[in-house]
């Protein structure tokens, strides 16, 4: 096709004026260029099939809806579950303390009671921990074994049993350690200490216990099922796992706030239960985070995602903004992300903390987006660029079988081989030019071929008028000899040659040597070669 075009090309370059063919090539080349150049212009105006932005949003949306909502899910099913232990765990205590004769507000006077109390917690706080999705359970006493510790103001007893083996699939062989709690308490229970384990816990400068306690006493009338908080994520001290706490306070039925207790959700939990889809998009990560205005707190949240190792995090808060293909940007000085977020619920919206905004996240380092957006537009050129070289190959195929029937009529209007049972054209203008030219032909013919007729008959009388010297002349033009062919083969100069051919001329009527040679054609045709040898 390339061959032809190029040959189609240096015809009409080499002719006077454009050819029928090339002109019409031009034409539809122009046409599908326009056509194609339309469409891809239409492509970029409509954003059909994205610049990359509308995949990669349309992909993030899908998994920020599938992790949005299990998140909520799963974090209202602890709530629930909190609450459910803190209600359990405020009934056990109240039943001690009236077996044992002990008011309410002297359990921080009453060290030689804590561990029994948290003897009895152990059994509600398995349970919890058993059907809960969580890596640990707690609960905290506003009070201390050792009074005359010299952290006695903070130090604070209670229990922390660890789950080193979350699997929400398979709780029978989850395993438990002590993190903080009587010794006595974990031996007499089977349960391991871990290498970090503390007797009890300290509570200085702890957001998760001072202003839990603090929300409590200040909110006596609302339940328990308005009282439970989220903290940002946190590590205790002397702990190496960071996560997230559910605290719940612990309350007497006459108000007294006996201490805080609820579930951990660790690092590595989120990580395993939360990582998006990432077989399209390999650094893609979910983020849940405090939000604050267009501020996402990254440093206090969970990340789960292969992009991030287990326990990494960021340092610094991200900056959110908003674009135009309603993919958000979240920004630090470090590095730009982008992806989609939603405000997750997880406090009912008369709660003290209701204030207190989470949102979840999904999102990608902003040169995946990039890329992707560049991928598109690169598949867009070539897409292009592939549909143009096809309309030109196009247009010379169709050009050049549009035009076939065409030519092939030319051909034989210039060798005048068109009769009435030439086949029919595929062109009806054509088949009439046809039939126009056969009529003329019909009409003309006779009259040619009488006159033709006419002027032979004079031409073979006239010979008759020729001189013996000049009808030798003529021999040899019956030979087909040229003028100086004739000269040599006669003995003559050129010059009586040429007077002896002005004289054959004008006695036969002829002007030039080629239309002589026509009317020797006829005479051999017609065997009348004799006669003018005779002549």
């Amino acid at each position: 096709m390339l061959k032809l075009a190029i040959d189609l090309w240096k015809r009409g370059k080499n002719k006077n004026g454009v050819s029928l063919q090339r002109r019409l090539f031009l034409f539809f080349s122009a046409t599908t260029v326009f056509v194609v150049l339309l469409f891809a212009a239409l492509l970029i105006i409509l954003d059909v099939g994205g610049s990359g932005v509308k995949t990669v949003r349309n992909y993030a949306e899908g998994e920020l809806s599938h992790m949005g909502n299990f998140v909520e899910t799963d974090f209202g099913r602890l709530s629930v579950q909190g609450v459910s232990f803190a209600e359990n765990a405020g009934k056990c205590i109240d039943e001690y303390l009236a077996e044992n004769n002990i008011s309410q507000n002297s359990l921080d006077k009453s060290p030689e009671h804590l561990i029994p109390i948290l003897s009895r917690q152990i059994d509600e706080a398995l349970a919890t921990i058993n059907k809960s999705i969580c890596t640990g359970v707690f609960i905290l006493l506003d009070a201390t074994v050792n009074l005359s510790a010299d952290n006695a103001a903070y130090s604070r007893a209670g229990i922390f049993i660890k789950n080193t083996h979350p699997n929400s699939a398979d709780t029978v062989h989850s395993k438990f350690n002590y993190l903080r709690g009587p010794a006595e308490i974990a031996r007499a229970n089977g349960i391991e200490l871990l290498g970090q384990w503390k007797m009890e816990f300290d509570t200085e400068n702890e957001s998760f216990w001072n202003d839990v306690m603090e929300v409590a006493k200040e909110n006596e009338e609302l339940p328990l099922s308005r009282l439970y908080y989220w903290t940002d994520c946190i590590k205790l001290k002397g702990n190496s796992e960071s996560g997230i706490l559910l605290c719940v306070p612990v309350r007497s039925d006459g108000g007294e706030i006996y201490g805080v207790c609820g579930v951990e959700v660790s690092d590595m939990l989120f990580k395993q239960k939360y990582t998006p889809n990432d077989s399209v998009y390999k650094r893609v990560f979910t983020l849940m985070a405090p939000m604050e205005g267009n501020i996402l707190h990254s440093e206090n949240g969970l990340i789960a995602g292969n992009y991030f190792l287990t326990g990494d995090r960021m340092q610094t808060s991200l900056s959110l903004s908003e674009s135009t293909n309603g993919i958000c940007f979240y920004e630090n000085e470090n590095i730009s992300y982008g992806g989609v977020h939603r405000e997750l619920k997880l406090y009912p919206h008369d709660s003290p903390y209701q204030a207190d905004k989470w949102a979840i996240s999904v999102m990608m380092p902003k040169t995946v987006i990039d890329e992707a957006e560049q991928g598109v537009r690169t598949m867009l050129f070539a897409l292009v660029i592939l549909l143009l070289a096809v309309s030109f190959v196009v247009s010379i195929f169709i050009s050049k079988k549009y035009l076939k029937p065409v030519t092939e009529a030319l051909d034989s209007i210039k060798t005048r081989s068109y009769t009435k049972e030439t086949p029919k054209n595929v062109y009806i203008e054509i088949n009439d030019l046809m039939d126009f030219l056969v009529q003329q032909e019909e009409s003309v013919k006779p009259q040619s071929e009488t006159a033709t007729m006419s002027m032979f008959d004079n031409f073979l009388e006239n010979l008759k008028t020729l001189s013996k010297a000049e009808a030798m002349v003529f021999d040899k033009y019956l030979d087909g000899l040229k003028a100086q062919e004739i000269a040599d083969e006669l003995h003559l100069s050129i010059n009586t040659i040429k007077t002896h051919n002005r004289r054959i001329f004008s006695k036969l009527n002829v002007s030039t040597r080629k239309e002589l040679m026509v009317y020797i054609d006829m005479m051999k045709e017609r065997k009348l070669i004799g006669e003018s040898d005779k002549g």
